[in-house]
């Protein structure tokens, strides 16, 4: 039997997008893709959808309406970054897609499926024009290579580890995109993510598992 492990080991600092490999641009909503290759996509034909049908995914399983609700209230507030990964002239949003996904949808209500065309426009008239203004350019910390360690770092960090969890399914989706694309050892995702080798270990084999049964 495998020694317990009781807490994992403290990250000496929180993990940090580097500004000075991702550049910051100010971009429209309208004009950035949502990434169908989402951890949180964890049913594999999601990862086959077009753009309409992440809008879909994005208001029926992601509660982006409550995302829409606190901007409408409140304002677009940046309290954690936005991460978009630029290629051949298009920028695709690695995290944030919840919030993109809101804020496309208040500027463009036309967007949502027909069934949730009436909603959505009632809410992107609650907008205030100061407010709408606001939303009509975000700032996003563009990269150029999508597996870039700082990336998967922070995202780990605040979904895996940290303060923004994920459900199991999700998180193990994540590890095993570490493991089976980016070449990453348990022991480099346990060290960038602040937990142990075998726990990362269990996610991976726990999603093995459920695919292979």
């Amino acid at each position: 039997m495998p020694k317990k492990e009781s807490k994992a080991p403290r990250t000496k600092h929180k993990v940090e997008v580097d500004a000075a490999i991702g550049q910051t641009k100010r971009l429209n909503p309208l004009e950035v893709k949502l990434d169908p290759q989402n951890p949180r996509l964890s049913r594999e034909h999601d990862k086959e959808s077009s753009p309409e049908e992440l809008l879909e995914i994005m208001i029926e399983r992601f509660k982006v309406e409550e995302v829409a609700w606190s901007i409408v209230a409140t304002g677009y507030i940046p309290f954690d970054p936005l991460i978009g990964w630029e290629h051949e002239g298009v920028t695709t949003i690695l995290e944030g897609n919840r919030r993109i996904a809101a804020a496309k949808l208040l500027l463009d209500p036309t967007l949502a499926p027909v069934k949730y065309r009436k909603r959505w426009a009632e809410l992107s008239a609650k907008l205030s024009v100061e407010k709408r203004k606001a939303l009509e350019l975000l700032d996003v910390t563009v990269y150029t290579d999508r597996s870039a360690a700082d990336i998967k770092s922070y995202m780990g960090f605040r979904h895996v580890t940290g303060p923004l969890p994920w459900p199991p399914l999700e998180k193990a989706g994540f590890i095993a995109q570490l493991v089976e694309q980016d070449g990453w050892t348990y022991k480099q995702i346990a060290e960038r993510l602040g937990s142990y080798p075998t726990l990362v270990e269990r996610h991976y084999v726990c999603l093995s598992d459920r695919a292979s049964g």
